[in-house]
């Protein structure tokens, strides 16, 4: 199951690293063809707005694979033993709700756009 999550860990890092290339050039090419060509590109603002939502929610799910998410620690380092690693899985659980949640209260406004 490990290599499986690595694996996954190391196609999202490829794919958010990818899409950063791909932002970079689009933006460079949106400002050369507004200001060198005065003829500026309809879409690229869009495509860049897509692409940084996108890279949002990769770089969320692999700081949360990793561990590595902003939290503010001051409860949970005063905890000690079993106390902490059942407050990790609670928030864990309880952000899988979160999520849940969300994706079925947004996804019907999103779908009627």
């Amino acid at each position: 199951m490990k290599r499986f999550l690595s694996a996954v860990d190391k196609t999202i890092e490829v794919i958010s690293a990818t899409i950063t290339i791909g932002m970079i050039v689009l933006v460079t090419l949106q400002i050369i063809m507004r200001y060198v060509f005065k003829s500026p590109l309809i879409w690229s603002e869009e495509l860049a707005r897509f692409d940084l939502v996108l890279l949002t929610f990769f770089g969320s799910s692999l700081a949360m694979s990793q561990n590595e998410h902003i939290y503010v620690s001051i409860v949970v380092d005063k905890l000690k033993g079993n106390c902490k690693n059942h407050n990790v899985q609670f928030h864990g659980i309880f952000n899988i709700l979160r999520c849940i949640v969300c994706i079925n209260e947004y996804t019907p406004d999103i779908a009627s756009m």
